[in-house]
């Protein structure tokens, strides 16, 4: 089916990496929420490549890429703005052995190549599974995925039971997205939701961590987790307490609105003090993050100390110190702190006062 789309929203890089593949007669096309975004006139953030080429040969024909990937392996070519990941198309081999654990059975499902059609019938949602020929402007569509998009519905593929089932992670989606677009999510889809909600606590952590940070930089973050919080998934995944207070609220309202001017762990981290930075004095950070979540690590804990140190130093120190100035990261924090400044309004004289000393003494 021909399609209109504006062309200038395509990576460069993403084209020429689709067209190398090409030329070495492999199938290639773009793929899920790039292509969605493309059709809703939605800049994409990252492009997903699915080919018939084999992860070795996609490596082996373009030198810049990488093979990634714990549960299955794919392409991944890292540029300056912008991320380009090329799978292999892939089938669903049915029932996976008895003796497996869920992580084990989810490679073991995602280890066998297929064709087009099969790819497109084992991705979450309709509108995921359009496959884009940006040569020839033709869209493939095997799941009425264009239908969707046209009626802003979320439909899963398959059956939602299953598919929620088979990978938990698909209801943080499901949601996240519906906030996003502005989409309705099918009836069935949204009843399992609710019946299945707890096997969420069976994701690796790791993922979790994944999808909240998909949902950070969503530029729709206040909104997603509202939803999630009606629907009782919040506090399945969030790795300390919260409760939406004016001072969480208005962060969210900040991350929305600068989130791809943080560090992908300083959203962690300004989230966190939101909540707790005024009762933090003199306590200890381990207590208030779960252990078994995402961000009980040692490194996690080393940068909240030393974010946490310096902007305490800009939120209440009068005196100013030019040894701060010599450290590399003053300047992340202080940006940082400024941020933060919003959440905490009565420490926004302090954070200009530092920012005027700063670019006043820094070296040029």
């Amino acid at each position: 089916m021909k399609i209109e789309f504006e062309e200038n929203l395509i990576s460069r890089r993403a084209l020429e990496a689709l067209s190398i593949l090409r030329e070495k007669g492999f199938d290639a096309y773009f793929v899920g929420g790039a292509v969605r975004d493309l059709l809703l006139g939605i800049a994409p953030r990252d492009f997903d490549i699915a080919t018939s080429a084999t992860p070795f040969q996609i490596k082996n024909l373009i030198p810049s890429s990488k093979i990634i990937g714990k549960r299955f392996k794919l392409v991944q070519i890292q540029g300056k703005k912008e991320k380009i990941e090329i799978s292999t198309f892939r089938r669903d081999p049915g029932e996976p052995p008895e003796n497996l654990s869920l992580i084990e059975k989810m490679r073991w499902k995602n280890r066998f190549y297929g064709s087009i059609k099969e790819d497109a019938l084992r991705r979450d949602f309709t509108i995921n599974s359009l496959y884009l020929d940006p040569i020839k402007k033709e869209i493939i569509d095997f799941t009425s995925g264009l239908e969707d998009l046209k009626n802003k519905i979320l439909r899963v593929i398959g059956d939602p039971y299953e598919r929620f089932m088979e990978d938990p992670v698909r209801m943080i989606r499901v949601c996240a997205l519906s906030c996003r677009l502005n989409f309705k999510i099918e009836e069935g889809a949204e009843k399992y939701i609710e019946i299945l909600k707890n096997e969420i606590l069976l994701i690796p952590k790791a993922r979790i961590g994944e999808e909240i940070l998909r949902i950070l930089k969503s530029g729709a973050v206040l909104k997603t987790f509202e939803f999630l919080e009606r629907k009782g998934i919040l506090k399945l995944i969030m790795p300390f307490s919260y409760n939406f207070s004016k001072k969480f609220i208005e962060a969210l309202r900040i991350i929305e609105k600068f989130s791809q001017s943080f560090k992908d762990e300083e959203l962690f981290i300004f989230l966190f003090f939101s909540l707790n930075f005024e009762s933090l004095r003199g306590r200890g950070f381990n207590n208030l993050i779960e252990k078994d979540s995402f961000l009980y690590r040692k490194n996690f804990f080393e940068n909240l100390k030393f974010y946490y140190d310096i902007t305490l130093k800009i939120f209440l120190s009068k005196k100013k110190n030019l040894n701060f100035l010599k450290s590399k990261r003053f300047l992340r924090v202080l940006k940082f702190a400024s941020k933060l400044s919003f959440v905490f309004p009565e420490y926004k004289k302090n954070v200009r006062d530092w920012k005027t000393f700063y670019y006043k003494y820094r070296k040029n």
